[in-house]
């Protein structure tokens, strides 16, 4: 399976971390507060769609910023938890991937945050998006781009299950789509964590299955080379790029 499918493809195993997800976000968390850095201040006019809402990490700085919100998922099982955090915001089930239909309601304001990277062909589902916008609107969104976990890639023999694309060739993706970069930044975190086994769980714990197939003796095997390869004082570290951008549509 092509990992950039996952959110699609693999639904149903994604929505069983709905419980866990927000215990294990920490990079989540700090994505979503950098893209709020972006947001619009006053847009006491503007309705706005998210996409890939999961457990309302982002939609918590949305909420009272435009005249309607909009949070969707595509599993069912995070907009409950989205709910609880945030109740009264209107959630609604929605493949972000899909073509919008030719009747579907069109918004001034798109955002997502942590979900692009999963785009399966990112020109594509940008496009989608801005069908989804009014003449004039505004997108924001935030995605992690390459060079995101290097040291699994490195573990892994660059057989890592994640395809991490490089920030210029998502402004290709976004010039081919036909929308207009406003603005875009990328920055680079390196993150601790107590042992290799805890990173390990942290990406299961968001859904991101990178030992599929992996035996028990060959997982043992991979951890052991991490804690080797990329000790530091407090444990293991991982390296996250996020990047940051705000899109116009131009018809």
């Amino acid at each position: 399976m092509n990992p950039t499918d996952r959110r699609s493809k693999e639904s149903p195993a994604f929505a069983r971390k709905a419980g866990s997800y927000d215990a294990y976000a920490n990079v989540q968390a700090d994505a979503a507060r950098c893209l709020a850095e972006w947001l619009p201040t006053n847009s006491p006019k503007a309705c706005c769609l998210e996409l890939g809402a999961g457990t309302g990490l982002f939609s918590q700085y949305l909420k009272d910023r435009f005249q309607s919100l909009e949070c969707s998922d595509i599993a069912s099982e995070m907009l409950l938890h989205l709910g609880e955090r945030l109740p009264g915001v209107r959630c609604r089930v929605l493949d972000a991937w899909a073509a919008p239909h030719p009747d579907a309601a069109r918004f001034d304001f798109l955002t997502s945050c942590s979900l692009l990277q999963w785009a399966p062909s990112p020109v594509a589902v940008l496009r989608n998006w801005a069908g989804r916008m009014e003449a004039g609107g505004r997108m924001l969104v935030g995605w992690f781009v390459a060079p995101s976990l290097p040291e699994l890639d490195q573990v892994l023999n660059g057989q890592s299950p994640v395809n991490w694309r490089s920030p210029e060739q998502w402004q290709e993706a976004i010039a081919a789509a036909g929308l207009k970069l406003e603005r875009i930044d990328s920055t680079t975190h390196r993150y601790n964590y107590p042992s290799a086994l805890k990173f390990w769980k942290s990406l299961h714990g968001t859904g991101c299955n990178v030992s599929r197939g992996t035996s028990t003796g060959t997982l043992r095997r991979l951890l052991r080379e991490y804690e080797s390869a990329f000790k530091t004082d407090s444990g293991v570290c991982a390296t996250w790029t996020v990047c940051r951008a705000e899109l116009s549509k131009l018809d």
